[in-house]
């Protein structure tokens, strides 16, 4: 449990600057650059005058990358938060008005009234199997987008042009399946958990490469954990004598795509998970519903076959 000497810093992101506020550490409101090195020194000193130092931010979308980095490097414990949870939070504080400033009092409000779990350091194979597997989704974005610009040309040429752009972005995704297979296995943890993923039929090697990419947390958490942290746990909507009708929401978006697919090859070809959507189905569950209690059931059983996961001895 944390204890009384802790001091928690609050800080708001942008792209260009971090605005701080620590009560606990006589620092007033305060805009840095958001440059490694200036961040580094910032830290460094505060870290010397306060032991207890812990700081919270918000996940911006990688803009918070280099405090993370500075943070990790100096052994300071730092929490990325769901921005959603930290604005309902000033919300029920009555807080109602947004400023980098009043943002970055909020983080560190956060911190002193909840003690947030300080985010482990992900290991450099981690790092980059999640930036190739971001750019993948990019990639993947931005030919659903040229494909639906394809069907409203008339013009020969800019067809031509696109056509041919769409073949260069399917390449680059084939190059970066292929630099993902090779991180994978360049790294004998991450090779030994694709492996045991890739055993559940309709779970392939590169669905288990974007689970383990989205979710590193995977072979962690508890049953419900991972089902809400995959966005596909049901949450309960009654209040009195309303009994709502349950859905989904919240998760990592990536990772539910991910399992959407392996769930849809799993309930047809698995014979235990085909068993189960069948049953759904026949007890009148309307065939997405009956699919998405599928996934659920199968991040559960993904979740605890990495439970007790070894790393596999390097391949030379």
């Amino acid at each position: 449990m944390t204890d009384q000497s802790t001091a928690f810093l609050g800080v708001d992101v942008a792209q260009d600057h971090l605005d701080l506020c620590g009560p606990n550490l006589s620092l007033h409101p305060t805009r840095i650059t958001n440059a490694p090195r200036t961040i580094l020194s910032l830290l460094r000193g505060l870290h010397r005058k306060h032991p207890g130092l812990h700081v919270v931010c918000e996940a911006t979308g990688g803009c918070e990358n280099a405090l993370l980095q500075a943070c990790w490097k100096l052994g300071v414990p730092i929490s990325r938060l769901n921005p959603a949870w930290v604005r309902d939070f000033a919300r029920s504080q009555g807080r109602l008005a947004k400023t980098d400033a009043i943002d970055a009092s909020v983080l560190a409000a956060y911190g002193r009234a909840f003690h947030p779990k300080p985010t482990p350091e992900p290991s450099a194979a981690q790092q980059r199997l999640s930036q190739i597997t971001a750019r993948r989704e990019d990639l993947k974005a931005m030919i659903v987008a040229e494909t639906n610009r394809l069907d409203k040309l008339a013009d020969p040429s800019l067809r031509r042009w696109l056509k041919n752009h769409l073949i260069v972005l399917q390449k680059q995704i084939s190059q970066l399946d292929q630099l993902l297979e090779d991180t994978i296995n360049a790294d004998p943890l991450l090779r030994a958990k694709c492996d045991c993923l890739a055993t559940t039929k309709g779970v392939g090697r590169l669905t288990a490469a974007v689970l383990l990419a989205s979710l590193p947390e995977l072979g962690t958490l508890s049953r419900h954990a991972a089902a809400a942290l995959a966005g596909v746990a049901p949450f309960n909507r009654d209040s009195g004598n309303l009994r709502g009708k349950r859905s989904i929401r919240g998760g990592r978006p990536c990772a539910r795509r991910a399992l959407y697919m392996a769930s849809l090859v799993a309930s047809r070809y698995n014979p235990i998970l085909r068993d189960f959507y069948q049953r759904l189905r026949a007890n009148g569950k309307a065939p997405k519903v009956a699919l998405t209690a599928l996934m659920r059931k199968l991040v559960v059983h993904l979740n605890s076959c990495l439970k007790n996961i070894q790393p596999l001895p390097c391949q030379h």
